[in-house]
C-alpha cells in the first residue's frame, strides 16, 4: 500500500520527469518522420528544436508552480506543514528536507533561471524559420503572443 506521505514527492518526481519524456517523444517522432519523408537529419534536428522550444515555455509554468507548492509551508499550532499536504510537515523532517535540497531547489533553479535561456536564444537565432509563413501555417496558434521583432517579451507575461 502507498503511504499518503509519499504522494507530494512522487507528484513532484512525476512533473519533473515530464519534460524529458516530451523530449524524448519528440526527438522519437521527428526521427520517425524522417525515416518516412526521407529528409535530412539536419533538417529533423531543427524542427526539434523549434518545436521544443516553443512548447518549453508551455510547460514551464505548471512545472514552477508544482516546485513552489511544495516549498510553500503553513505553521499550524506549532509546527509546519506543506500548504497542500498537510500530512507532511516541512520543519524537522529529514525526508522533505533532502528532497527540498536535492531536488525541489535545483529543479527550480534550473526551470527559472537556466532553462529559459536556449529557447530565447534559439528563437532569436532562427526567427526567419519560426516566423516563414509555412511554420505560421502550421503552429501559428502556439506564436499568437510572440512578434518577430520583441518574441521575448511574452514570457514575461506568461
Amino acid at each position: 500500500m502507498l503511504d499518503l506521505q509519499l504522494v507530494p514527492y512522487l507528484k513532484t518526481l512525476l512533473v519533473v520527469c515530464c519534460p524529458v519524456g516530451f523530449c524524448l517523444f519528440l526527438l522519437i517522432f521527428w526521427i520517425g518522420y524522417k525515416v518516412y519523408k526521407k529528409i535530412r537529419f539536419t533538417i529533423i534536428l531543427e524542427r526539434f528544436l523549434i518545436t521544443s522550444a516553443i512548447t518549453f515555455f508551455y510547460i514551464q509554468a505548471p512545472i514552477i508552480n508544482s516546485l513552489a507548492v511544495m516549498l510553500n509551508c503553513t505553521q499550524i499550532e506549532n509546527e509546519s506543514y506543506i500548504t497542500d499536504y498537510p500530512l507532511e510537515q516541512c520543519t524537522n523532517n529529514e525526508r522533505y528536507t533532502a528532497w527540498r535540497n536535492v531536488l525541489i531547489i535545483p529543479t527550480a533553479c534550473f526551470f527559472v533561471l537556466i532553462l529559459p535561456v536556449y529557447p530565447i536564444y534559439y528563437m532569436h537565432k532562427k526567427k526567419e524559420i519560426i516566423f516563414s509563413k509555412e511554420v505560421i501555417y502550421k503552429v501559428g496558434f502556439l506564436l499568437n503572443g510572440y512578434s518577430p521583432d520583441k518574441f521575448y517579451w511574452y514570457n514575461f507575461f506568461v
